[in-house]
């Protein structure tokens, strides 16, 4: 099973994990398998999240899906999401 990351600031960690949170069913039809997020104590609104996928291709459909950008947008991302892909997800 590929893993991901994903990096990115937030305005408010509270409010990003709702909407985080809202998108929970779309992750999961999508192949999600579990994931864990992270924060750092001196700056508790930068967030990694570590991902399990069953596919990358699955993994990569659902970063590029119109709904994932759309709860983007509606979290107030500050920064672009860094995504960092398995080796495996160079050769798509």
């Amino acid at each position: 099973m590929p893993f991901f990351i994903v990096r990115q600031k937030v305005p408010d960690f509270k409010h990003w994990k709702k909407v985080f949170d809202s998108v929970l069913y779309l992750r999961k039809a999508s192949g999600e398998r579990s994931y864990k997020i992270f924060r750092q104590p001196e700056e508790l609104n930068e967030v990694v999240i570590f991902f399990e996928w069953d596919d990358v291709r699955n993994a990569v459909k659902y970063f590029q899906n119109r709904l994932f950008t759309d709860a983007l947008k509606k979290a107030g991302i500050l920064t672009k999401p860094v995504l960092y892909l398995p080796q495996e997800g160079f050769e798509l």
